[in-house]
């Protein structure tokens, strides 16, 4: 049995191109249109060599799911592709699941690999969002003619009860106190803007300034620089006399806060934009240091 080999991509003018060393000779398998289609079909060719034992193992889960998580990367259809390689990296490549031949793989192994996610006291939901990446993955295999069936579809685990409430929201007079923060400085502004509006950070570290109107907002975005929003559609939200308070301060203060130094104020027109006129991180809206 040969050593293991993965092949190669490639751009040409036609697409990208899919190459491997067959019996010495290096040989070209098609040309695909697109870079998740081409590594797909790379994928297909070193399982198939694999089960003929010329290239040595076979197409593993992890293998796949890895290669799965990089087209969707690139073809920005996840709106956080960190977390799920985050979940991908400790729940399913360090599990046994992940040496498993994509072929092999059964009911059974997944139902076992589920019981070890619960056992290692993960979150009900956790387990369940690391499940959707298996079954994405899986169901990925199916359209490449890798496998049959998704033996990670229609798994259901028992329903989480609790006796607390894990959210909370801020009262009244406390919206109102962090508002008025002097320490904030201008980005208090964008504070009381979302906190009357309700969008979510992403959303507020996308939206354009051509998209804020007089009585109302559009929502296009759900992430700089342009990812969709969450449920895909454009919304209107109205601008209560708070939000339209809280825009027309921003609009009033933050010439002295943005754009220091790159000698454009704001070129891409983003309504929050960050010191230098780049979008704010949509995870850390407001810096840490600046919460402190």
């Amino acid at each position: 049995m040969g050593r293991r080999r993965t092949g190669s991509t490639d751009k040409v003018r036609d697409g990208v191109r899919v190459r491997y060393t067959i019996a010495g000779r290096r040989e070209t398998v098609g040309v695909y249109p697109t870079q998740a289609s081409a590594d797909a079909a790379r994928l297909a060719v070193q399982d198939e060599l694999g089960r003929r034992g010329e290239t040595g193992p076979s197409l593993t889960v992890g293998d796949w799911t890895a290669s799965w998580l990089d087209a969707r990367e690139r073809a920005h259809t996840v709106r956080d592709i960190a977390s799920e390689r985050g979940r991908f990296r400790s729940s399913i490549e360090k599990d046994p699941v992940a040496k498993i031949s994509i072929r092999r793989l059964t009911r059974a192994d997944v139902l076992a690999w589920v019981d070890r996610l619960r056992k290692k006291g993960l979150a009900p939901q956790s387990v369940r969002n690391t499940i959707s990446i298996l079954r994405g993955a899986l169901g990925s295999a199916i359209d490449s003619a890798i496998v049959k069936v998704n033996h990670a579809a229609g798994i259901r685990l028992p329903r989480s009860t609790r006796t607390e409430d894990p959210w909370t929201w801020l009262a009244p007079a406390e919206a109102a106190a962090l508002e008025a923060a002097e320490s904030l400085g201008v980005e208090r502004h964008v504070v009381a803007f979302a906190i009357a509006t309700g969008l979510r950070a992403g959303e507020l570290c996308a939206l354009r300034e051509a998209d804020v109107h007089e009585d109302h907002i559009v929502v296009r975005y759900g992430g700089p620089p342009g990812e969709p929003t969450k449920s895909g559609r454009i919304r209107r939200v109205p601008l209560f006399p708070a939000a339209r308070r809280a825009w027309a301060a921003w609009c009033a203060a933050r010439e002295e806060w943005a754009c220091q130094g790159n000698g454009k104020a704001n070129p891409q027109r983003i309504a929050f934009p960050g010191r230098r006129g780049s979008f704010r991180d949509a995870n850390h809206v407001v810096r840490w240091s600046t919460w402190k």
